[in-house]
């Protein structure tokens, strides 16, 4: 299992240093909200563009990720062409934030609280 260090910021105290485990957990199964398409093949550095934070996320992390923004983005554009898109795209942010908040916790309170 390969792991990674990235900074937390607490608010007036310097940034902690937290071991976060990137991969799949070993103690649990990690099933996948929905299917996804994996385009990377290597991890890659994501920021959250609110509070500056950053955390490097795994292809799989990143298809997950990518499909809950890009589905965010089809309900601000209101781009969808019935109710049936619409709901499917709130269905999409809320799997793949639930799957964030159970597998990738830390992941989850750095890119999507």
């Amino acid at each position: 299992m390969e792991s990674f260090l990235f900074m937390m910021n607490t608010g007036d105290q310097p940034p902690l240093d937290i071991e976060c485990v990137n991969k799949m957990k070993a103690t649990k199964e990690n099933k996948l909200p929905f299917d996804i398409t994996i385009y990377d093949n290597e991890d890659q550095l994501v920021t959250n563009r609110h509070n500056g934070r950053s955390v490097k996320l795994s292809p799989i992390q990143i298809a997950v990720y990518d499909s809950i923004k890009g589905s965010e983005f089809t309900l601000q554009e209101k781009d969808f062409e019935s109710v049936t898109d619409e709901s499917e795209a709130k269905e999409t942010i809320r799997k793949g934030i639930d799957w964030f908040k159970t597998y990738y916790p830390n992941i989850y309170y750095i890119l999507l609280d």
